[in-house]
């Protein structure tokens, strides 16, 4: 994958096509924004790019394929265990990491959900981003970046992903005309997919989150979580349907 398969995120890409060309990578990044926004994809096109032998994520050298498969040891992905990332996680990422990459130009470790590290598994990672290892970068993945260590956000690369209109998805210039009858009926189909429902939450959140209303944003939170936890969708959607979100 490159980033002319990703679709949108044009600002986005030029940025970090211009970084990989001039080889000026940061330790840290900040990959911020909704669920479908392809944060994820713009990750690894990322990292193909720079780490490709031919300098252009051709697919076809040693480095593209090993990335493509998930056999490369220089690429290391960290997931929730279980709700949260934990500090034995992270411990474990500092000792894979602290001689650097072992056969490509850079070593890349990409945190997914990385608002979901607990307090010390964050304050452990600060710790590593602080002193990253020889030719290391960190990409965080988040659509909750206030749940994040200030001190962390701020020694990162901030790039904001727009939300990649679906069928399902409500512009938020057209959110205050939309009718109650109407959100009924978005909220009944979302509840037929959980990743659409995952990333109409998040659109709620940051919809409320910009008009201060924190007890709609709590409220649109829990039922993000509850999905997260493999709670059934529709009971989600419902739930959030009853506390008058949508």
């Amino acid at each position: 994958m490159s980033f002319d398969d990703i679709p949108g995120q044009s600002r986005i890409k030029a940025m970090l096509e211009g970084t990989a060309r001039h080889g000026r990578i940061a330790n840290g990044y900040l990959f911020s924004g909704p669920s479908g926004a392809g944060k994820k994809q713009t990750a690894m096109a990322f990292i193909r790019r720079v780490n490709c032998a031919e300098g252009i994520a051709c697919g076809k050298c040693v480095s593209c394929q090993k990335i493509e498969k998930a056999m490369s040891p220089d690429v290391i992905t960290v997931t929730p265990d279980g709700a949260k990332i934990k500090i034995e996680q992270i411990k474990e990422l500092g000792r894979r990491t602290q001689y650097g990459p072992v056969e490509s130009p850079r070593c890349f470790i990409l945190i997914e959900q990385a608002d979901a590290m607990t307090r010390e598994a964050a304050n452990a990672f600060l710790k590593l981003l602080e002193e990253p290892p020889l030719n290391t970068t960190f990409i965080l993945l988040t659509f909750n970046e206030s749940a994040l260590l200030a001190t962390i956000v701020s020694r990162c690369q901030r790039l904001v992903f727009d939300y990649v209109s679906t069928e399902t998805a409500i512009p938020e210039q057209e959110w205050d005309a939309l009718g109650l009858i109407e959100r009924f009926q978005k909220v009944k189909a979302l509840s037929k997919n959980k990743d659409e429902a995952k990333a109409f939450l998040e659109q709620l959140i940051s919809y409320y989150a910009s008009r201060h209303n924190l007890d709609a944003v709590n409220n649109a939170l829990r039922g993000w979580r509850r999905l997260n936890y493999n709670v059934n969708t529709q009971l989600c959607m419902e739930d959030v349907s009853i506390h008058g979100l949508c």
